[in-house]
């Protein structure tokens, strides 16, 4: 007589790997720059610089989490 015999398998977990960002997201920010002219308008122009620079860094932060977050 011949026996019936069934095997359960376990299907395996899918692993799912983030693709690595895009080059101009995974750039870190850059650090502040020295101040190299100490006038009232040379401050004010590294303000402002330093500021952009902030700004640019925080939208590719948060584009870079806005599509990891999808």
């Amino acid at each position: 007589m011949m026996g019936c015999s069934t095997t359960s398998t376990q299907p395996s977990p899918v692993v799912q790997q983030m693709p690595a960002p895009p080059a101009d997201l995974a750039v870190p920010c850059p650090g502040p720059q020295p101040i190299t002219d100490g006038s009232r308008a040379g401050v004010a122009l590294w303000v402002v610089d330093e500021i952009a620079a902030h700004r640019d860094c925080a939208a590719r932060h948060q584009a870079l989490v806005d599509a990891w977050s999808k």
